[in-house]
């Protein structure tokens, strides 16, 4: 990725058959900055298009590249390699391969009962196609076999009629891409959070910076996404406007397995509520320093509407809940971004037209955001080193 323009959109659409990945085309970051000082490291599950083409064949026929664009979050992974081209503090990793491919964001269920969530998703999906409407695939959506909007990602007659060997396509594509980057992010959280034990049993923080002390005492772990507030027509048009609950606000929504206060709010299935990935007073003071860098009180939201899926409850229990009594803490978020407002109106606008290709207007984001997210990060250290 080192030769594309941190703002471009990546829109590869294949990966060579048999393409191993190489974790170290996943991670953006600045070699010069020791590990210890690395406060945030960003990750983003659905952050290609790209697909083997061993999978090409299991396609759905016609399946245009707007849709197979959509269907990704290739605008916010702009956004996660132009910020960590600013920030020396940031490591970005994104995941190179189509969410198609076994969803890391989704729970991924033991092979046998993959298979019957796959075929039930598959059946309600031509259903829900059949009958112009959108299916319920919540829970079994590891393998989306639609877009949102419930247009065929996968040829469905195909697959329901031999979703074994199609699994086992998946499952070669998996172990060679998605599952390179599920490794790697852990890695990465790995590494930084040893090379901060390290220092700080080493350094005293009366040795060092203000902002270095506050930047070795913690890290917080995003996982990067946009969605779009509407869905795409028959033709290719983003123009069916999402409902008013599923709908994000201008710039940004926190989700951290709470509530639009921070606090707890997600019963635990036990009589409780679930932790939060993030500590509600400091998702409160991070969402008032973005507000104070984009100048909108009203851009942003807390778990409202979305509150955190499966990568923030698996590092919010790996890692956050574990560090609340120590040093380093950990601080788990989602950043669900308009994709609106990263295309800007332009790159938005070109998108209610119809076409099969994706717009050269929306080829790029907004390169003014990621100066401002930095800029509310820097504002944020500031805040806890008492500097403002």
């Amino acid at each position: 990725m080192a030769d594309l323009d941190p703002c471009r959109l990546a829109t590869r659409l294949d990966l060579p058959a048999g393409h191993v990945t190489d974790p170290a085309e996943l991670v953006v970051r600045d070699d010069s900055t020791d590990l210890a000082l690395v406060d945030v490291v960003v990750h983003d599950p659905h952050a290609s298009v790209a697909l083997p083409v061993e999978l090409e064949e299991w396609l759905a026929p016609g399946l245009s590249d707007r849709r197979r664009i959509d269907f990704s979050d290739v605008a916010s992974d702009a956004l996660g390699r132009h910020w960590a081209s600013l920030d020396p503090h940031v490591v970005y990793v994104r995941n190179p391969v189509n969410r198609l491919v076994l969803d890391p964001n989704r729970f991924r269920p033991v092979r046998s009962q993959l298979g019957g969530q796959l075929v039930e998703a598959v059946r309600r999906s031509r259903a829900a196609l059949e009958q112009g409407t959108r299916p319920s695939l919540s829970g079994m959506d590891a393998v989306r076999p639609v877009t949102f909007a419930g247009w065929p990602v996968l040829d469905l007659d195909r697959v329901l009629a031999d979703p074994e060997t199609f699994l086992d396509v998946l499952d070669d594509a998996a172990g060679r891409t998605v599952d390179v980057y599920r490794a790697t992010v852990r890695e990465v959280i790995a590494q930084v959070l040893a090379a901060k034990r390290t220092m700080l049993a080493q350094v005293s923080p009366a040795d060092l910076s203000a902002e270095d002390a506050v930047r070795l005492s913690g890290l917080l772990v995003v996982g990067l996404h946009d969605t779009s507030a509407f869905t795409l027509t028959a033709d290719d048009r983003l123009a069916v406007p999402k409902p008013v609950d599923d709908t994000l606000p201008t710039f940004v929504d926190f989700g951290t397995r709470g509530d639009s206060n921070a606090d707890p709010g997600i019963p635990d299935g036990h009589g409780g509520l679930e932790p939060t990935s993030m500590r509600p007073e400091a998702v409160r003071a991070l969402r008032q320093c973005y507000v104070k860098a984009f100048g909108s009180a009203r851009g942003f939201t807390i778990n409202d509407p979305y509150k955190g899926a499966e990568e923030t409850v698996r590092f919010r229990d790996e890692y956050a809940v574990p560090s609340r009594l120590s040093r380093p803490i950990v601080d788990v978020v989602q950043l669900e971004w308009s994709r609106e407002t990263l295309y800007g109106a332009d790159g938005a606008a070109a998108l209610t037209s119809p076409g099969t290709a994706w717009p050269e207007e929306a080829m790029a984001i907004d390169p003014s955001l990621a100066p401002r997210v930095v800029e509310a990060h820097d504002l944020w250290r500031r805040l806890r080193a008492g500097l403002v």
